[in-house]
């Protein structure tokens, strides 16, 4: 198996949906969903590719609200840069900023961000795609003492070895952020 390629992942089918409308209309997506929506590591970033009719769009949360919705065209597109994580990483441990995110969050058949901010939980098909590998770092991140929780009153005594932000920034210096 091809390590840039995540895992393949089949989405279930609609005969499970109570509501006949929601089954008719989920089922009329994955039909015209053809070969899917590939999602791969290539280079130092994520990538997706649309591969069927289905139009497919994404972000990086699950709340956004920005209400500009992202495509995921069938030439590919980057979703996401190792550059981009890594410098967010360095700002959330050095605590200038939260966390970055791990997740990528699709959706199959309809806007999103969705141009009139419904949530998430009004679309059909969304999908996770969590980066393990990130998530990892994020965790090793909050063990070494970074946290979300900016508070003046806290003060946190970090071991230094080995030092996660030492190696993100020296990681940072030696990548093409471009």
């Amino acid at each position: 198996m091809d390590p840039s390629v995540l895992p393949l992942v089949t989405l279930p089918g609609s005969d499970s949906l109570l509501d006949r409308t929601q089954a008719k209309l989920t089922h009329r997506l994955l039909k015209k969903l053809g070969a899917g929506l590939e999602v791969r590591v290539k280079g130092q970033g994520v990538w997706a590719t649309r591969r069927g009719d289905t139009w497919a769009y994404w972000s990086l949360s699950q709340h956004d609200r920005s209400c500009r919705p992202r495509e995921v065209p069938k030439e590919g597109q980057k979703v996401y840069s190792m550059g981009e994580f890594t410098k967010g990483m360095i700002d959330f441990m050095e605590k200038e900023t939260g966390s970055p995110a791990t997740s990528l969050w699709f959706c199959l058949g309809e806007k999103w961000p969705d141009p009139e901010n419904r949530p998430w939980e009004k679309k059909l098909i969304m999908v996770e795609v969590t980066l393990t590998s990130l998530e990892i770092l994020h965790q090793l991140a909050v063990q070494q003492g970074a946290s979300s929780l900016h508070s003046e009153e806290v003060e946190l005594q970090v071991s230094d070895n080995p030092s996660l932000l030492n190696y993100l920034l020296q990681s940072l210096d030696s990548m093409d952020t471009s």
